[in-house]
């Protein structure tokens, strides 16, 4: 890496998580590009995030790039997401979940819907398909990011944990990921190619 084309930033924030709390990048047609920033609250679970909700405008000061802040399609209130639960293979196809957008707990953008969304995605990032997984694994502190079980290796290619064991409580989860990916993706214009990863063992600490 070539030191003088990276700068060090020393901006005090709640936690680690910049992915969840930063702005996303958008890669224009023009080869431009600029941030659109989401509103963080940290993950509609924890109480202190006043220095986090500062993380995207910052970002955009530093950069000198323009940012636009998301808003609710239906209530014009600022759009509650994070850059961990949505995963995009740069050419219009975005994968969420379930667990994440739509179940009653930790409710990031209470009354806004599935349509809805799917207009924002569209809105700020431009996608034409939304691709909706169940679930995410058990434990995840943020209840439902995608990052955790998907991630596209290129625009055709997307890798899945799945879990084997019956008697794991992640098998169920992922073998229903799994059916509802290989459903969308034969829906796909060109197909996508599904390939499974195995799940880690969980990581036990201070009893969690």
């Amino acid at each position: 890496v070539d030191p003088g084309r990276v700068r060090l930033h020393l901006v005090p924030t709640d936690r680690v998580w910049t992915r969840d709390s930063g702005p996303t990048a958008i890669h224009h047609a023009d080869g431009s590009v600029s941030w659109v920033g989401w509103h963080f609250n940290a993950w509609a679970k924890y109480d202190n995030y006043d220095r986090d909700a500062k993380v995207a405008d910052t970002m955009a000061r530093l950069s000198g790039l323009p940012i636009e802040h998301a808003t609710r399609p239906d209530t014009g209130a600022p759009l509650v997401l994070e850059g961990g639960g949505i995963e995009t293979n740069g050419a219009g196809i975005l994968l969420v979940t379930e667990e994440w957008l739509l179940s009653p707990e930790q409710v990031r953008n209470p009354g806004l819907d599935r349509a809805g969304y799917e207009q924002a995605f569209a809105r700020y990032l431009g996608i034409d398909r939304t691709i909706w997984l169940g679930s995410s694994c058990v434990g995840d502190d943020t209840h439902g990011h995608i990052d955790d079980v998907a991630r596209f290796t290129d625009e055709r290619t997307v890798v899945l944990a799945v879990e084997p064991d019956p008697a794991d409580p992640n098998h169920e989860r992922s073998a229903d990921n799994l059916r509802r990916l290989e459903c969308a993706a034969r829906d796909v214009p060109g197909g996508l190619r599904v390939t499974t990863l195995p799940f880690p063992r969980a990581v036990m600490m201070d009893g969690q």
